[in-house]
């Protein structure tokens, strides 16, 4: 179905530690039944000619650890690339990442491997792949609030000198943007809602971005919420002068 509506590729998400995925036996619940995996795989494989890729934990927990394993698995069943956060299922998103996994896992396969896992700025992939010799990076939660991430790791790996930090007008302006394509995904209602949690991820780390969660935390509309963040970088841009 992915594949006749248009999708350039299939990802087998076999990483979700999320409590509602696990307890039907799907994302990192997988991890614990290999031969389940193999059947998926090649099902998958058989029905369709696109890219196939698939996306493991280091296993189910710190006696389970099966990543290498379950990419082997992968491999031959005619996956094209696996992507490995090091983080058990248990771990959920709690403690460090375990970036040796994936260099274990990169060490065993021959197809692409893709790290995943604690890159939170440019200089933490460029680590990654210093320690694991990945082929390629996928950054998940690093990413929010944070959209710049994504320039500043191609800077890393380039060996370009990094960017200095957006300044409040390029903030402000990605802000925007991004809020106004929540309302024309959305609808203005909703749109505001999916934003909100945006918002607060976006303030975090500046000054007086404390008080300013609390008081976007209070608001109900994309109206309030613009103009408390105008007031708001307004006073930060006082700050700067």
């Amino acid at each position: 179905i992915a594949a006749a509506n248009g999708a350039k590729l299939v990802d087998i998400n076999m990483g979700c530690p999320v409590r509602k995925v696990v307890k039907n036996g799907a994302g990192a619940a997988l991890m614990k039944d290999p031969e389940r995996i193999r059947n998926i795989l090649q099902a998958i494989r058989g029905a369709v000619n696109i890219p196939l890729s698939v996306k493991i934990r280091s296993g189910w927990s710190k006696s389970a650890v099966n990543a290498v394993d379950i990419a082997l698995i992968a491999q031959d069943c005619g996956a094209d690339a696996v992507t490995v956060h090091p983080r058990t299922a248990e771990q959920g998103f709690s403690g460090s990442a375990d970036w040796q996994i994936i260099a274990q896992v990169k060490k065993a396969l021959t197809i692409p491997v893709i790290g995943s896992g604690d890159i939170r700025t440019g200089m933490d992939a460029l680590e990654m792949r210093r320690a694991s010799s990945c082929d390629a990076f996928m950054i998940g939660r690093g990413a929010l609030g944070n959209p710049w991430i994504f320039h500043d790791t191609a800077s890393a790996l380039n060996g370009e000198t990094m960017p200095p930090p957006p300044s409040l007008t390029k903030r402000r302006e990605i802000i925007q943007n991004h809020l106004e394509k929540e309302i024309a995904y959305a609808g203005e209602r909703h749109g505001y809602q999916c934003f909100r949690k945006h918002l607060l991820w976006y303030t975090k780390g500046l000054r007086g971005g404390a008080r300013f969660r609390q008081i976007a935390g209070n608001l109900t509309s994309a109206g309030q919420m613009q103009e408390a963040l105008d007031l708001y970088l307004a006073e930060m841009d006082n700050h700067t002068e």
